[in-house]
């Protein structure tokens, strides 16, 4: 049984003995050197926590090889081994910044792969009639040879080709370069880029550093020359809030992007924020996937952790674009919504009358506030949500739809999560004894409708979640 995988290069090698006590190897970083040890090594005592260094030439093509037949039509490939940046959300970052990935180049912890090899790769696709070619690199458009090496990808062989690129490396001598190419060839090229956010107080956070402004050029670059690409953001990052988490959605948005995708931060092992955990407030758990993500910290508690999944998920589905052009001018002012500035990309929506366009409200409030509210309060109280469930119905009966979105806009009807005097009962009753447990552990909380309207035209509708004393 041999282990290997960023998780395995993060950790101390005590705590993988331990953790793993029936594990025969650990390869931490690249395994190449390390996996030829055990297999064809006469030494029959190898350590237990193998990290060799790794050259080039100990980087073998997988195709050239006939380890991995081409068979299907997409494939999987590779030109260099690493990457140049330490952002602090990456694992592969972390570990190059701590100086624990084996890579024989410590400046740049990058190990570019002999052209020789590729160019015999490139004509072994071209011969297999390869379809599609996901290139794997950290960052493609960096070095020296990443301009050579797609214009001979693209020339030779038909297949839509998709890289992993920094935006602010548009900008320099190469980056003018490498968009020629990729309009040139734009109807088989896509690119994916990470911004994450757009605020300063979050970059810190992950260990993420962005030109803003060499950013919105790229950005103005790639929709100007119409080439297919999509940028990955994170969300439930410490310090965040759900309004700072639509602010970046929105300037890409407006930027002319339309494929963005959102991801919850997993904060690595031995990272620096790692060792902020309890200073931050973050409280961490596991998805359906079993992999580790922020469900709190001190700017966000766990229900606005919901409200940006739920975005999140809007997002991915590509729910979430409009047109930018159908916006009515002056829309904060427009006669029939009246809205306070929050940022430069949205407005809150005070107050509504018949001229808005209140059928879509009411379906975000119903679906973004009150059901998940009313779960989350189940989660805490049956009894409480009973009765809030029983108050919605007797609202919906009173009010029209106008009056009962402004109720909710104003503040006026909020629900209310609080302890309840415990009806008298048999103490012997094991009802009772339910009753007081979830009674004393409950928090107290009030859930507060917040409806956003943005720059695109796009409606937000999360909660704010305000303590006992407000």
């Amino acid at each position: 049984m041999i282990l290997g995988g960023y998780e395995v290069t993060s950790l101390h090698s005590k705590i993988l003995l331990h953790v793993f006590p029936r594990a025969d190897y650990f390869i931490k970083g690249y395994a190449e050197v390390a996996l030829k040890a055990i297999l064809f090594s006469k030494n029959k005592n190898l350590p237990k926590v193998l990290n060799y260094t790794i050259k080039e030439y100990n980087l073998s093509s997988p195709y050239l090889t006939g380890v991995i037949n081409i068979y299907s039509k997409k494939i999987h490939w590779e030109t260099k081994r690493g990457c140049p940046f330490t952002c602090g959300f990456c694992e592969w970052g972390n570990a190059a910044k701590m100086g624990i990935l084996n890579s024989r180049n410590s400046k740049n912890h990058v190990i570019q792969i002999f052209l020789l090899r590729l160019i015999r790769e490139i004509k072994l696709f071209r011969k297999s009639g390869v379809e599609e070619i996901n290139i794997l690199d950290g960052t493609f458009n960096y070095g020296q040879y990443h301009l050579l090496i797609l214009r001979y990808l693209l020339k030779k062989t038909e297949a839509r080709v998709t890289c992993q690129a920094r935006l602010e490396s548009i900008m320099t001598n190469s980056g003018k370069i490498f968009i020629k190419i990729c309009r040139y060839y734009r109807d088989r090229i896509h690119l994916e880029f990470g911004l994450q956010t757009i605020h300063q107080n979050e970059m810190d956070a992950i260990g993420r550093k962005n030109n803003m402004k060499s950013i919105k050029d790229a950005l103005d670059i790639l929709k100007i020359a119409k080439i297919s690409y999509e940028v990955s953001i994170i969300y439930a990052i410490p310090g965040q809030t759900v309004t700072s988490f639509i602010d970046t959605i929105e300037f890409l948005i407006a930027a002319g992007c339309k494929k963005i995708r959102a991801y919850p931060l997993s904060i690595p092992k031995n990272s620096d924020l790692r060792k902020k955990i309890k200073e931050l407030d973050i409280v961490e758990g596991k998805n359906t996937y079993n992999v580790n993500s922020v469900i709190s910290s001190k700017s966000f508690p766990f229900e606005q952790r919901e409200d940006m999944d739920k975005i999140a998920e809007r997002l991915n589905k590509d729910k979430l674009f409009m047109d930018i052009d159908s916006l009515p001018s002056g829309f904060t002012t427009n006669n029939s919504m009246y809205c306070e500035k929050i940022s430069p990309y949205q407005w809150e929506i005070i107050k509504i009358d018949d001229r808005s366009d209140y059928d879509a409200i009411y379906d975000q409030i119903m679906k973004y506030y009150i059901r998940p509210t009313i779960n989350d309060i189940q989660k805490e109280d049956f009894r409480q949500s009973t009765i809030a469930e029983g108050k919605l119905y007797l609202h919906l009966d009173k009010k029209n739809k106008i009056g009962f979105i402004n109720d909710y806009l104003s503040g006026k009807e909020i629900y209310h999560l609080k302890k309840l005097d415990l009806p008298e009962m048999d103490g012997n009753d094991p009802l009772s004894g339910l009753l007081k447990k979830i009674n004393r552990n409950l928090k107290e909380k009030k859930y507060k409708c917040k409806v956003h309207i943005s720059k695109s035209n796009n409606f937000y509708v999360f909660r704010e979640i305000l303590n006992e004393a407000t």
